[in-house]
């Protein structure tokens, strides 16, 4: 799945911090803890450098409160410093800098968010909030897998007694309406398990192996995606939907058709039936096998591991450093 250079960006990638000091250890240094997981890790890694002409990229730390998503002025008046103390953002007009907005930026009339938004690559949550699509630019944006409590340590029990569906409950199912009428058509049906979430990891684990689908709500407000686990567990998620899936993790490198469905909402659960039956007689154990082997890029580590989340956000970053080199030879 991954391109030669994968090697040649663990070995050359380099990447400057504007002035970044923080408290790890303090709360509210960032929003969501996938956030902070992913920079701690970066600023402890070895694709951070202390001198900027040797950099591929720069990382503008736009941390809470000067997420632009929260606070566009601040946001603004910290590019419009930058680039009046250092010669680097005026070179590509942020083409070669990218940033943390875990909901995303959306459009604005002011110079300096414009550059933000049109040029530098923004790192987001999967799923982005309840994002219209000028939240996230596909080709250009990155999003981050969910950091959930995983099952790294269950064994995979490959034998259990299968169920079609399985989908675990979230609290913040009940604020949308037409989610709860779904769910709803769904509990009526026998091979479905719907359930909250289990608390005991063996119990959850066993869950995930015995079913063949696990389902998930896109757009539904929720950011404990356990994609992962499923994955690794022979699970083919579904992602069920109102509107195109833009922001799917590592899009330009998993083939993602390969690994999910996607099944819109308003077919009801009918719909849904006839497409996880329809697989389940053509291409299932295709994906259930790929998704095993593809859930490595989705697990967070707290030591990096090759080819797991972390690296794979490196590589996203990597491969769209050719706007860079574009830019820089538009300007000699």
């Amino acid at each position: 799945m991954f391109h030669p250079d994968y090697l040649q960006m663990l070995r050359d990638l380099r990447i400057y911090a504007y002035g970044i000091k923080l408290d790890m250890n303090a709360s509210g240094v960032l929003s969501t803890s996938v956030t902070s997981f992913f920079l701690k890790t970066l600023m402890a890694s070895g694709f951070t450098t202390d001198d900027p002409e040797e950099a591929h990229l720069f990382f503008v730390p736009l941390l809470p409160p000067l997420d632009p998503s929260v606070d566009r002025k601040g946001a603004s008046r910290y590019i419009r410093n930058l680039r009046a103390v250092f010669p680097f953002w005026n070179r590509t007009l942020g083409a070669d800098h990218f940033f943390l907005s875990c909901d995303g930026v959306g459009v604005d009339s002011d110079r300096n968010l414009v550059e933000l938004k049109k040029n530098s690559v923004q790192i987001s949550c999967f799923p982005v909030k309840n994002a219209p699509e000028n939240l996230f630019v596909p080709h250009k944006d990155v999003t981050l897998p969910p950091l959930v409590e995983g099952l790294s340590d269950m064994e995979v029990d490959g034998m259990a007694e299968k169920v079609l569906a399985y989908y675990a409950r979230s609290t913040e199912d009940g604020d949308d309406d037409e989610l709860a009428s779904y769910l709803k058509e769904l509990e009526s049906l026998t091979d479905f398990v719907i359930e909250s979430r289990p608390s005991d990891p063996t119990t959850y684990s066993h869950r995930l192996s015995s079913s063949r689908f696990c389902l998930f709500f896109h757009g539904a407000g929720r950011r404990d995606w356990d994609i992962w686990s499923a994955m690794r567990h022979g699970c083919v998620p579904v992602f069920i939907c109102s509107r195109p899936i833009l922001d799917l993790p590592f899009a330009d490198v998993l083939r993602w058709r390969g690994l999910a469905l996607a099944v819109a909402m308003d077919g009801g659960a009918n719909r849904l039936v006839r497409v996880l039956e329809d697989t389940l007689s053509g291409s299932y154990k295709t994906m259930r096998d790929l998704g095993r082997q593809a859930s490595v890029h989705l697990r967070w580590n707290f030591i990096p591991q090759p080819y797991d989340a972390f690296h794979t956000v490196m590589y996203q970053l990597w491969r769209r450093r050719h706007v860079v080199r574009y830019a820089r030879r538009l300007r000699d």
